[in-house]
């Protein structure tokens, strides 16, 4: 089974269509899409509500050991995260990993199969060698990636399957 998983600047979620309905796989204790957020504790990694609780609100970008919308890192080499260089191909899949890990515990969980395939939503200025990245990103953290639809076109065709009028 192939899933929609939409890798946000914000948050991150995945999707499946089952019959007529678009089911979305939410954080269980919040009901809402997990934070695209990556916090490095020496060797722990901390991912989602988690690590947006303990950065508050700050903007995207690097803040000390924390990573806000890591995607925006990916075409880089390297970045310092607290100190320490890191792949942002490994700080993506930290997230990717984390998300895909979660919505296997949710209720959902039987109708996603193993998460092991997805249609990955992109932003429309994400260039050839930053999709690459990103496919090694979903690679490192088990999941293969169908071909990258463009953003505006996936949230439309969402729209039109749920019946919906508006994403939010």
């Amino acid at each position: 089974m192939i899933v929609g998983f939409d890798f946000g600047t914000t948050n991150s979620l995945v999707s499946v269509v089952v019959g007529d309905r678009v089911i979305d796989v939410m954080d269980v204790e919040t009901g809402r899409p997990h934070p695209s957020i990556v916090r490095y504790e020496g060797e722990h990694v901390v991912v989602g509500r988690d690590a947006k609780d303990a950065l508050g609100a700050a903007g995207i970008g690097v803040h000390g050991n924390t990573v806000k919308s890591p995607k925006f890192l990916l075409g880089e080499e390297v970045i310092a995260v607290g100190g320490v260089d890191r792949s942002p191909v490994d700080i993506v899949a930290d997230v990717v990993r984390h998300v895909r890990s979660e919505s296997l515990r949710s209720p959902q969980r039987k109708v996603l199969g193993g998460l092991d395939n997805a249609v990955v939503t992109i932003p429309v200025t994400m260039n050839g060698h930053r999709r690459a990245a990103l496919r090694e990103a979903f690679a490192g953290a088990g999941m293969g990636v169908a071909p990258l639809p463009l953003r505006p076109r996936c949230h439309h065709t969402r729209r039109r399957a749920s019946g919906e009028r508006r994403w939010e």
